[in-house]
């Protein structure tokens, strides 16, 4: 049997503490290894949005997005963007 039969691979983490440790596992991962594990997903694209707006935050409100947003699973600015869509519709 050669040696790449025998290798054992690891398994892929249920959660990473940061996008650093996404990228290291990936980094040391051949996601080939992996393919028969992935399933599909479902997306929802937005409408074509034509015009942005820069918004500054300080480093901590930025985490703080971040963090928010990755528990629910979406963007930052997908979170933003709905949290103003809200407030203009109330």
């Amino acid at each position: 049997m050669s040696e790449e039969l025998k290798r054992v691979k690891d398994p892929v983490p249920d959660e990473f503490a940061s996008r650093a440790e996404v990228a290291e596992f990936w980094d040391t991962h051949d996601i080939a290894d992996y393919w028969d594990e992935l399933a599909p997903v479902n997306m929802e694209f937005s409408e074509n949005l034509a015009h942005g707006v820069v918004v500054r935050f300080s480093s901590d409100t930025l985490m703080k997005l971040y963090e928010m947003a990755s528990k629910q699973g979406v963007t930052m600015d997908a979170l933003i963007q709905q949290w103003v869509v809200e407030q203009l519709e109330e």
